[in-house]
């Protein structure tokens, strides 16, 4: 085995303990919260018998150990249990609700990267002047807003008052779309209905700019660290003495130089992302997997908590092992350090 795949291993080994610690801390805060899980099945209007079968059928009256193992057991065959709220596979609920925050996500990306990227450039090509130190904080004040303040008061301000941009939602009420790969926006074009698309758009614009807020900070700090640093390299002296314009030294040089912690940094805010996105979601009504999940919570749905939980840990976990291996691919330098040091 190459030491570059025994590495990896290595990666995804922790990963798995990750996620087995991850299900064993969510495990024991749903066993401790108040009310009772049995009763939360069985339904408000269920009488004594009923909630007793229901206990019976979750084997709630097993010790708690046992009752841990068993459940470990179904997550690891791949068994995500079923909602007591939806009546229905897990893993269907999320299948269903997963493109609509796929969509978010993706659309929040799209704007903190176009954001994030010109700025960044522009706050290091006049690093120490006051565009650069304006820009500066303004990333600060990007990453330092609570989502969850943004997204009440852009509802209140652009929703409620100025009624220029719907508030919840994927579409108007009213609107009706087929669903065919679940993303509304691709839909509404596939559908021939491009009216459609520009409300499913509308919709998506205020949750979008609310999760790109915290991926811009980071992009903007991580991209004008890294060019400034580029910049004052000897070889950037080199490519202007030959003749290169500003627009090339920035864009052609430092630019593609700078680009891989910045790729390390988005592949990790992706994972990072979808799971903080329980409160947007919840917020604008959009039908992801935090308002999902915040459903589940409420509902004391023990095995959708486990299993939306434990499907987010996956993505995190993956989008930290897709990002070690872009750096192996594109870095030899990591490869040096992280690969052969530790064989």
């Amino acid at each position: 085995m190459s030491t570059a795949a025994r590495y990896l291993g290595i990666r995804a080994a922790n990963g798995l303990l990750t996620l087995v610690g991850l299900f064993t801390i969510v495990f024991f805060i749903m066993k401790v919260a108040p009310g009772d899980e049995a009763r939360a099945a069985a339904g408000r209007n269920a009488n004594a018998e009923q909630i007793q079968a229901m206990r019976d059928q979750l084997g709630l009256d097993e010790p708690l150990f046992v009752q841990y193992l068993t459940q470990l057991g179904r997550l690891f065959t791949g068994d995500l249990g079923r909602s007591t709220r939806t009546l229905q596979p897990v893993s269907s609920d999320l299948a269903a609700a997963l493109p609509a925050t796929i969509e978010l996500v993706v659309a929040a990306f799209l704007l903190a990267l176009i954001v994030g990227t010109a700025t960044g450039v522009i706050a290091a090509a006049r690093r120490g002047g006051g565009s650069d130190t304006s820009l500066r904080l303004l990333a600060v004040l990007a990453g330092g807003i609570p989502a969850f303040w943004l997204a009440y008061l852009l509802q209140y301000s652009l929703g409620a008052q100025l009624q220029v941009l719907p508030v919840s939602g994927q579409l108007s009420s009213g609107v009706t779309l087929p669903r065919v790969t679940g993303f509304t926006v691709l839909d509404a074009f596939l559908a021939g209905r491009p009216e459609v698309a520009t409300d499913a758009i509308a919709h998506l614009v205020l949750p979008a700019v609310v999760v790109s807020l915290a991926v811009y900070a980071g992009l903007f700090r991580m991209l004008r660290a890294s060019m400034v640093s580029t910049l004052t390299g000897d070889y950037i002296d080199a490519v202007r003495a030959k003749g290169a314009g500003s627009t090339r030294v920035l864009v052609g040089h430092a630019l593609r130089n700078s680009a891989l912690p910045v790729v390390t940094l988005l592949g990790l805010q992706v994972g990072w992302t979808i799971g903080g996105i329980v409160l947007v979601e919840t917020v604008f009504a959009w039908p992801g997997i935090g308002s999902y999940l915040s459903s589940a919570i409420i509902g004391k749905d023990v095995q959708a908590v486990f299993g939306t939980v434990l499907f987010v840990g996956i993505i995190v976990v993956l989008c930290s092992l897709a990002v070690d291996i872009i750096q192996l691919l594109i870095d030899p330098r990591i490869r040096h350090r992280r690969i052969e040091v530790k064989a």
